[in-house]
């Protein structure tokens, strides 16, 4: 006979494994309930999502990756599983198609994985070789299930974690085997016994058969009397009952069978733990735990583990949730879609002949629903309130009334689960407007493992980017109400409560979500509601007119309901698809000295700045000018040089980059070191430390060489002097060439950094900009005008600029 299996084809949906690559585990999991692994079996999805120290990793763009061996296996003296040495190698490579948003992988197991039956021992995981590496980036963990033909178990890190029931299986085989042989033993001796007793009755006719025996040695040539002898004995055998020799075999299957039925009465447990805890000094007699179909029996001051229990047989998919434990039925939850309901008639359908009843009494004013299309053996979740003979649930084949439920005659709300029988093909609901009905079909039963439910609160507070998500508004004005259970209440225009409600939001176990809007007494900003339509949770705050909340989904969360007041703050809904990546320099404060180059880009309201604070995490301000240097005070402030600039006192980071305006100051001068005039470049760069530090004793500040301009790089003819850039009053600055003049602008700033502790980055040489090269430029200058070589724009100090300085500032925060 069969065994008892409990089945669910989950209606296509994928079943999801959680696993954490920085904890590996011991759990075993039995996906019987998930799938049959079975040798041969082809492309099923087995979907694992993947953390990393309780974090969502991000996967997209990766490849789920599958590779190990299928054989038998033992286990070795540590416990560790080794596999025969004709276990076959077996390897799977995904596509990036397989990995999802919020560390979703899909693995696809096709036949070729499952040559033949055993274990499979290996590795599974995600693998990153966009940059065509020989060596990609691979994250997983080690993994081993059973290949059998009718049930797979899972684990993984079991190399390290080996289940002791099944090594203690594994190792009590040939004491198993020892069971086997007593048990035959004994079931001999009952079939002995039989057989003397056969013997003892039947004992005229073997002496019948010797005498006739001889009787035909003697008459040999005489076949009439032989078949007259013959015929004789066959009908003593038959006036008596006796069972034949060929006839033996049958009588040892039928004595068997008897025997079983007749003596064998076994006691159902919910699991072999529930058993050892009512017989623990044991029980004669046999003992089947539910959860695996095994039998037990008390031998040698122990219960003994005897395999399937066989009984009679259990036809496929017959077995419904309603028919396990509750300890069970707790362990599963139910995948469900919302049945929309477009219309809701006046009056109530009797349950006596399905005519409609208008009456109302209690205040109530009752309605129902058209005929509902369903099929034999759906399940679905009621939600709806009970009207006396307007019962909550009609049930009808055709136009005729079948049955009802609930059985008892009220007016209250009722909360039923029904499995459709096979006599129904369509439903009315019967309800009130103060409490409309509602309908879920259950579509698929999933289980959420134990350590995903343990880090639920790991993952609940973490900084996630969130994606928006577009609602859509009921047409009836009204709000979900948290005094009607979640439900939806129809209500007159009322702009002091919430009054805009919008279709229920389906949603999975753990999710995140981001929602802002506002809060009214019983219209709360959301609610969240079960497969069964009860309200689990609801926003705590009673009255706001403009809040935002983040928001886990529980794990027997269905339905996130959404309200917002009539013609007041728009409500927004947002979901978390990743986790934000912790960016270095997170918490630290920077503000960033500069000339044109850091000011912000009066066509993008940004500039380099805001694309270093992105890259780092910084908190930044930007104190660039125009026109500014160490020693340029700038056209339109001549008052405004480095040493005189805004820095926040807060700041932990400071940096100047700059700058070659300087070279168009008349009155500049080079200087030397030690020098304090602020005419000079060595005077500027001490006053502008100076300055740094006497706002902010203990910020860490760096220098930034300004990169190369158009007027001013290292491909410029040495014949080009400074005074074509203007008239200075030193004449050796005014007589040097352009190139000499930048290359000692730099090289003093390099010394005064040097001198002084301080990090430095030389832009000017090692900018990768090209304004010597008319084709660079006109792709990735022209930041003010057509004629610019001077300003790269938006996008190119983003691409080149950009994550030079923040790795420089990351150098030294």
């Amino acid at each position: 006979m069969d065994t008892t299996r409990i089945n669910h084809n989950n209606s296509g949906h994928k079943f999801r494994i959680a696993v954490d690559i920085a904890k590996e585990g011991s759990h075993i999991w039995d996906l019987t309930p998930y799938f049959k692994g079975r040798v041969g079996d082809n492309n099923f999805g087995l979907q694992v999502t993947w953390y990393y120290q309780g974090q969502l990793m991000n996967v997209v763009g990766m490849k789920p990756y599958i590779e190990g061996l299928v054989g038998q296996y033992s286990f070795g003296k540590n416990g560790e599983i080794d596999m025969d040495p004709d276990a076959v190698p077996v390897r799977y490579d995904g596509s990036p198609d397989d990995c999802e948003e919020a560390g979703k992988a899909t693995f696809y197991f096709p036949s070729q994985m499952f040559p033949k039956e055993g274990i499979f021992k290996g590795f599974i995981g995600v693998k990153d070789d966009r940059d065509n590496s020989k060596n990609p980036q691979i994250s997983g963990v080690t993994i081993w299930f059973k290949v059998l033909p009718g049930i797979a178990q899972m684990g993984h890190a079991c190399d390290a974690y080996v289940d002791e029931l099944d090594k203690a299986l594994q190792n009590f085989k040939d004491r198993l085997d020892q069971h086997d042989k007593d048990y035959q033993t004994q079931l001999q001796q009952v079939i002995d016994d039989a057989r003397n007793a056969y013997e003892s009755e039947t004992k005229n006719v073997h002496d019948a058969a010797i005498a006739a025996s001889q009787e035909i040695a003697a008459v040999r040539s005489n076949t009439k009397d032989l078949a007259d002898q013959v015929g004789s004995q066959q009908n003593y055998i038959k006036a008596h009952n006796i069972v034949t020799t060929d006839k033996f075999t049958s009588l040892s299957n039928d004595l068997t069978r008897y025997v079983t039925e007749s003596f064998v009465q076994p006691e159902a447990f919910n699991s072999l733990d529930e058993l050892k805890l009512t017989y623990p000094s044991g029980k004669k007699g046999i003992f089947v735990a539910i959860d695996t179909g095994h039998f037990y029996v008390w031998q040698d001051n122990s219960w003994k583990d005897c395999g399937s229990f066989q009984s009679a047989g259990i036809a496929d998919n017959s077995i419904n949730i309603e028919k396990l434990s509750s300890n069970l039925q707790n362990g599963f939850y139910p995948e469900v879609k919302e049945v929309k309901i477009d219309h809701i008639n006046t009056g109530f359908i009797s349950h006596w002949d399905g005519a409609v009843n208008t009456d109302k009494s209690n205040d109530y004013d009752p309605v129902h629903t058209d005929m509902i299309s369903v099929k034999p053996d759906e399940e679905y979740y009621v939600c709806t309130q009970n009207y006396w003979d307007g019962k909550a649930v009609t049930f009808y084949n055709q136009d005729k009334v079948v049955s009802s439920l609930p059985v008892e005659n009220d007016a209250q709300i009722k909360y039923i689960k029904i499995t459709i029988p096979h006599n129904v093909n369509g439903v009315i609901l019967n309800g009130t407007r103060q409490f409309l009905p509602r309908l879920f079909k259950v579509e698929s039963y999933f289980e959420i493992p134990q350590p995903v439910k343990s880090i639920a609160n790991l993952i609940k507070n973490q900084d996630y980017n969130f994606e928006k998500v577009e609602l859509t508004k009921k047409a009836e004005v009204g709000y979900w109400d948290i005094d009607h259970d979640g439900n939806f209440s129809i209500k007159p225009v009322d702009r002091t409560r919430a009054q805009i409600a919008y279709e229920p939001i389906k949603v999975e176990p753990f999710e995140v979500y981001r929602i802002s809007g506002c809060s009214a007494w019983s219209a709360r900003l959301y609610e969240i509601i079960d497969a069964k339509g009860h309200l689990i949770d609801y926003c705590s705050t009673v009255m706001s007119n403009s809040m935002t909340e983040t928001v886990m989904i529980p794990e027997n969360g269905s339905y996130l309901e959404i309200n917002e007041f009539l013609l007041n703050t728009q409500t927004t809904l947002e979901k978390a698809i990743s986790v934000k990546e912790k960016l270095p320099l997170s918490g630290k404060t920077w503000t960033a000295l500069g000339d044109s180059w850091t000011q912000i880009f009066a066509d993008q309201n940004k500039s380099y700045v805001n694309d270093v604070a992105e890259l780092t995490g910084l908190t930044a301000t930007n104190s660039g000018a125009g026109g500014t240097g160490y020693v340029a005070g700038g056209p339109d402030n001549w008052n405004n040089q480095f040493f005189k600039r805004s820095i926040d006192s807060n700041a932990n980071l400071v940096t100047v980059f700059g700058s070659f305006n300087d070279a168009y100051d008349s009155n500049f001068k080079f200087g030397k070191q030690g020098d304090t005039d602020t005419n000079t470049l060595w005077g500027a760069l001490k006053a502008t430390l100076d300055h740094i530090y006497s706002l902010n004793f203990d910020a860490q500040v760096g220098v930034i060489a300004p990169g190369p301009w158009g007027a001013i790089n290292q491909h410029l003819d040495a014949t080009i002097k400074m005074s074509t850039l203007g008239s200075h009053s030193d004449s050796e600055i005014n007589d040097m060439p352009i190139i000499d003049f930048a290359e000692k602008y730099v090289q003093i700033l390099h010394d005064f950094a040097k001198l002084n502790s301080l990090p430095f980055l030389d832009l000017y040489h090692y900018s990768g900009l090209r304004p010597w090269d008319s084709d660079f430029i006109n792709k990735y200058y022209h930041g003010t005008n057509d004629t610019d070589t001077t300003h790269p724009n938006a996008d190119t100090m983003k691409q080149f600029i950009a994550p030079k300085i923040a790795k420089f500032i990351e150098s030294f925060a």
